[in-house]
């Protein structure tokens, strides 16, 4: 059984994993996009890209752990009052993230996505409900919590 995983040489992003007989490693260089390796092994496609990235790029390659968004920024509370006023803030000194809020049932708010660059997610509605919002900044993990406006 032969394994691979694809990662993007400039970051360290894990693409696809691949476990199988069938594809040879020229096969796999076939498929790979610009800017793109991979590495086999035979336990490599337990790593996925949402908990792992490659670090030490162009040298040793190695598997490593993405770091915990919570353990770099958290939000001051998760419950706000409905008013557009009130709200909750998420981080302080956060880098240029992608944020993304998927109002939860609420028929007057369409799913939003943001890319917020002053260092914090502040975050209102005028809407009572729940609110899921989910941030992706590379190469921290996913992270997601829901917010709620009462």
């Amino acid at each position: 059984m032969i394994q691979y995983i694809t990662y993007n040489t400039l970051t360290g992003k894990i693409g696809v994993n691949y476990s199988g007989s069938i594809l040879s490693a020229d096969m796999v260089l076939a498929l790979l996009n610009d800017n793109e390796d991979y590495i086999t092994s035979t336990d490599v496609t337990q790593y996925t890209g949402n908990l792992y990235y490659i670090t030490d790029l162009g040298n040793s390659n190695t598997i490593s752990a993405r770091p915990i968004m919570s353990n770099f920024a958290s939000w001051n509370k998760t419950s706000i009052q409905a008013d557009g006023v009130d709200e909750a803030v998420f981080g302080t000194s956060l880098p240029t993230v992608n944020v993304e809020v998927i109002p939860n049932g609420i028929l007057e708010i369409e799913t939003s996505s943001i890319t917020v660059t002053d260092g914090s997610f502040e975050f209102s509605t005028p809407y009572a409900g729940k609110y899921v919002i989910n941030i992706d900044y590379f190469p921290y993990q996913y992270y997601t919590e829901t917010i709620k406006a009462t």
